[in-house]
């Protein structure tokens, strides 16, 4: 069957289920598309994304589709199945890599809750085309919710719930917790990770108590125990600012069978989340974390941010040991952060490291109704130890502007010493 003939069927497929669809309920979807262009270079096109969603709500179910395309063909596509009512709900997801069509993943989840207690278990496994070998898993989580605490006890058979991120047909990676952003057109992300081959054979028992005190202070405890024995137990507390109080700590304590450690974060400052003044500092400290040798200052993060308006201007001082990075968007706060140099980065390649710059000032304006003409722009520019005046190097311009309620338009502009060298559009549909 010729890929011509593949590709009419499946449109008709679709068509069909469509017709069906709209007969049976109420749809609802995305259409996006995305599209750089270099001038400089030999082929301007550098980059072309698009992005469908269809979704059906019939009571309390909903199916979802999500197809994905770049410049030269059809890459992804996945199916998504909820159900949700009082005290119970159920989803599970397949994905294909879809030039040729192969299975990747799939997973399902089934939760019970009767407050303050919670059961809910959860399997996946990833075709043998990623690993050799076909990997299976599952979890088992009971939990309880009394209001500051959360205590959980999560039971691992092969799997783990820190994600996995699918880049290409024959490519994918683990995730570390808490390193999960939206990951790029070209890639997929899903939260249970298969690791063996066997079938839900036990490899790891987790309990872990969880408190939010006073609206400024969380604290974690896990520990974790493997088919050895004792594997390790964590206490981790944030303080966050209170108030006008500048101070926030970030403190780390591992003890495992072999070793102990323990880390500190300090973020010294003056001001609140919206406006203020912080000095980026690390502890040093000898192997183990047993003693304070002294206090590397690494950065400083000068902000204002209201509901119209926005500066920001983040000074990095050791570029040997950390890096700029950014990622798209019109975040002002979250467009660009400080980490150690060479990092990974968040998981997903929406994260690109600026090794070659040590500050950036970023200007933010919106203004607008939810009734359309909306309009968000973001302005960074980044300066490098350079020859050029003033030590500049580039200016990114990015502008989203909602048109309608449904309709939103966007583009970002860089410029640099050379001219105009990048310009990317976009559009987003909703129904």
């Amino acid at each position: 069957m010729t890929r011509l003939r593949l590709t009419t069927i499946l449109v008709g497929v679709i068509a069909s289920i469509s017709l069906a669809a709209t007969a049976a309920g109420p749809l609802s979807g995305l259409w996006r598309a995305d599209l750089t262009i270099a001038p400089e270079q030999t082929t301007p096109f550098t980059a072309f994304y698009n992005r469908l969603d269809v979704t059906l709500d019939v009571g309390v179910a909903s199916l979802t589709t999500r197809s994905d395309f770049k410049v030269d063909g059809w890459v992804w596509q996945s199916f998504r199945a909820a159900v949700g009512v009082p005290s119970f709900g159920a989803e599970s997801n397949l994905l294909f890599w879809a030039d040729p069509w192969t299975f990747c993943y799939a997973d399902g989840s089934v939760m019970i809750e009767l407050d303050p207690l919670y059961a809910r278990f959860a399997g996946a496994f990833i075709s043998s085309n990623y690993s050799g070998d076909v990997q299976r898993g599952a979890i088992f989580e009971l939990g309880s919710r009394f209001p500051p605490v959360t205590i959980r006890s999560i039971t691992h058979f092969g799997a783990g719930d820190d994600g996995i991120l699918f880049i290409s047909d024959t490519v994918s990676e683990d995730c570390e917790p808490g390193d999960i952003i939206a990951p790029s057109p070209l890639e997929r992300f899903y939260t249970l990770r298969p690791t063996q081959t066997d079938c839900f054979t036990f490899t790891e028992q987790e309990f872990i108590i969880e408190a939010a005190l006073w609206g400024c202070m969380e604290f974690e405890s896990r520990t974790t125990i493997s088919l050895a024995g004792f594997e390790s137990q964590i206490f981790s507390l944030d303080i966050h600012p209170i108030a006008p109080v500048p101070f926030m700590l970030d403190l780390d304590f591992t003890y495992t069978v072999d070793t102990k450690s323990i880390s500190f974060a300090p973020s010294l400052g003056l001001g609140t989340a919206l406006c203020g003044a912080h000095v980026l500092s690390e502890l040093l400290t000898m192997p183990g974390g047993t003693a304070i040798t002294g206090l590397s200052i690494y950065g400083m993060d000068l902000y204002f941010q209201c509901e119209t308006f926005g500066f920001r201007s983040l000074s990095l001082f050791d570029g040997a040991t950390y890096s700029l990075y950014e990622r798209p968007g019109l975040s002002m706060m979250d467009s660009v952060w400080i980490s150690e140099a060479g990092y990974a980065g968040m998981c997903g390649s929406a994260g690109v490291e600026l090794p070659d710059y040590w500050e950036v000032i970023e200007l933010w304006v919106a203004q607008g109704s939810a009734y359309g003409n909306q309009m968000r722009f973001l302005m960074l520019t980044f300066f490098d130890d350079t020859t050029a005046l003033f030590d500049w190097v580039k200016t990114e311009f990015r502008a989203e502007i909602g048109v309608l309620p449904t309709l939103t338009l966007k583009t970002t502009v860089t410029l640099r010493d050379v001219g105009f060298s990048d310009w990317a559009v976009g559009i987003d549909l909703r129904w």
